[in-house]
């Protein structure tokens, strides 16, 4: 007799990952979750009664995708980092909205169920939600055979935040004259892992075991750093009304992100060389004969988040920010990105 998992799919590996997670899930709970029963059934259930402390609570949600860095994860068996590269991805996409990440659910799909990549993915997910006090409140797994090729996996998130109404960072509150403040990123974060893989690896037979000079550790390493989160560093000067308007750099780059906060007339200028572009990125342009604009619009180039804010307010907003800031340009009149400087 025919069976599901002669079919390809394997119902008892995906009931033993689930089974392989649950604790790493649970470490996550706080008193909001009801019941830790109906995470593991068909929905999580999580109390807003923390939500009466607001006047006006706001839902903000997001969903993406960790895309291509998945394939650089299977090349070197690594699948921990992946699993924070999605939530703070997630969690950093909330934040231009001024909201504070509150619960997360993730969605691993794959040819072939892998229990232990499963298992790593998940474990680095909750580590990081416990480090934040954010709920992992479920998720799901899928095999589905013949829409993936062999060995590969798929990750995407679902994000939950919440922003008190009169706190909202829409992009409003900004006007010509302000200041654009940029934070460092950790690398490429989860964007421009296409174009990073045709250069490194199709076109000049990079491994990811090769040590780089210039990265300071192997190929592999560099390109899976981990996304990093900035709610950190940022949610006290949402609280505080320091920020017109906040910036993920992610897929787009600085045209394609920038001119999604800005107001109709405005424009950002964008003053190259005010910051410190990552040795990963110089040495991509160098090897793949990138043109500048072609990297502006499809890596964050060491820029992984900006905020808009008055002039009059930037000198308090470096000093609350424990980090060196770079003042990269300002607001002007116009539509879209220029770039002056080189």
């Amino acid at each position: 007799m025919t069976s599901y998992k002669e079919a390809g799919v394997d119902v008892e590996a995906k009931e033993k990952a689930i089974e392989e997670i649950k604790a790493s899930v649970k470490e996550t709970f706080t008193e909001d979750v009801l019941s830790a029963a109906t995470t593991f059934k068909f929905g999580g259930t999580i109390s807003l009664k923390r939500l009466m402390g607001y006047k006006e609570p706001v839902l903000v949600l997001s969903t993406d995708g960790v895309g291509t860095k998945m394939i650089i994860a299977e090349k070197m068996k690594r699948f921990g980092t992946v699993g924070v590269d999605i939530l703070n991805h997630s969690i950093n996409d909330v934040l231009t909205s001024g909201a504070k990440a509150m619960f997360f659910l993730d969605y691993i799909a794959s040819s072939r169920l892998d229990v232990k990549a499963v298992k790593e993915i998940v474990a680095g997910i909750a580590k990081e939600c416990k480090r934040q006090g954010i709920v992992l409140a479920g998720g799901e797994t899928a095999e589905m055979p013949g829409v993936y090729h062999d060995g590969m996996h798929e990750l995407t998130g679902t994000v939950g935040g919440v922003v008190e109404r009169e706190n909202i960072i829409d992009g409003t509150r900004i006007k010509e004259g302000d200041v654009l403040l940029g934070l460092a990123s950790s690398g490429l974060h989860t964007n421009g892992y296409s174009l990073a893989r045709k250069i490194f690896f199709e076109d000049n037979n990079y491994s990811c075991d090769d040590k780089i000079e210039e990265l300071g550790t192997t190929l592999g390493n560099a390109l899976l750093a981990t996304h990093r989160e900035y709610a950190t560093p940022v949610l006290p000067l949402v609280e505080k009304k320091l920020v017109n308007g906040i910036v993920h750099i992610t897929g787009g780059g600085f045209p394609g992100n920038m001119p999604r906060v800005m107001p109709k007339g405005l424009g950002a200028r964008v003053k190259l060389g005010s910051w410190d572009v990552l040795p990963i990125f110089k040495l991509m342009q160098k090897l793949g004969n990138v043109g500048d604009e072609e990297m502006l619009r499809t890596f964050n180039m060491g820029i992984g988040l900006v905020l808009v804010v008055s002039r009059e307010n930037a000198a308090e907003v470096k000093k609350m920010i424990n980090e060196e800031v770079y003042e990269i340009g300002d607001v002007v009149a116009g539509e879209g990105v220029q770039y002056e400087g080189s």
